[in-house]
Order: C-alpha cells, then structure tokens, then sequence
C-alpha cells in the first residue's frame, strides 16, 4: 500500500530555513505498534521551498589563529539586485555570534575586526554565516560561507652534521 504523509502546507511542527537543506537532509522512518515485519521498498520525500524576497550573499571569511577578520555581507532583492541599506545582518563563525552590522547605501555589512581566538586553525565549511531577521517590508534570510583560519608561520632550521662514515657525530 501507499502512505501519503503531510504536504505543501505540513511544516512537520518546523520552522524550516534554507540551510537546513545545505549539508544533508535525513528521513528518520519509525514503526510503533506490535505488528509483525514491515518492509520498504522506497521513499520519496518532496521538498516544497518558497524562497525569501530578499538575497543574502557572505564572502568566505580567513584569518590567522588567534588573530582577526572581516565579515562581509551583502543584502539585495532577490528578483531586481537593487541593494537593502540600513538593515541589521547577524554574523556567527561556528555557530556563535560575532555581532551584527548595518547594510550600507550599497546593501553591504561589514563587521570589522572578529576575533578568530579559539578557533583550531583548519578548513571549515559553512563555518561562517551572516543572517537577516526580516523586517515589515522584506522576508529573513540566512547564509553561510566557508571559515578558514589560517595557523601560524613555523621555521625549521636544520644545522649540518659532519663525521665519519658509521661513526658518531653530535
């Protein structure tokens, strides 16, 4: 037989958001009752997505460890590109926030000097992300961006050794 479940309107009890579909989208099934097997054959699972009137865009954000970096966001319309000024974009980097900024004639947030201190120098993915809560006028939004710290510079001086051909040196 087939089960419909849910539909266009059914939010499953979320608030869903763009970036929950960014990384991966997961199914959870669960058979409660005291019948006997159940199989699957498959499952399809439609996602209906309306997306917000407003565009979001971050650029990728690198720093030195311990040191700092700017956060840059820009924020427009989505269907004409004109620019969103005097708007308040929320930063985070690993899911922590960093502040907020107001978007320029230009649409663009800038946050200046965000300290990188306690991040583990590497290579995160979505580890940096900027949003906007909406106002009266215009829908929220959300991104994220890549977040690399950058670790820091090392020099390895190697002094000659001289001696004799399975013999000691020191």
């Amino acid at each position: 037989s087939t089960l419909i479940l849910g539909g266009a309107t059914d939010t499953w009890g979320k608030s869903w958001a763009a970036e929950d579909f960014q990384n991966k989208f997961t199914v959870k099934l669960t058979v409660t009752g005291t019948g006997g097997a159940v199989s699957i054959d498959h499952v399809r699972v439609k996602v209906y997505f309306t997306p917000p009137d407003t565009k979001l865009v971050l650029n990728p954000v690198s720093g030195p460890y311990n040191g700092a970096a700017d956060m840059t966001a820009t924020l427009t319309v989505r269907a004409t590109g004109v620019a969103l000024d005097n708007r308040t974009v929320s930063f985070t980097l690993n899911g922590a926030s960093m502040g907020s900024a107001t978007t320029n004639a230009n649409g663009v947030a800038t946050l200046s000097n965000v300290s990188l201190a306690g991040i583990a120098a590497g290579y995160y993915p979505y580890g940096a992300g900027a949003s906007f809560a909406g106002d009266v006028t215009w829908d929220a939004t959300s991104i994220t961006a890549d977040l690399r710290v950058n670790g820091t510079a090392t020099t390895l001086v190697a002094n000659p050794i001289s001696g004799t051909y399975r013999g000691t040196s020191s």
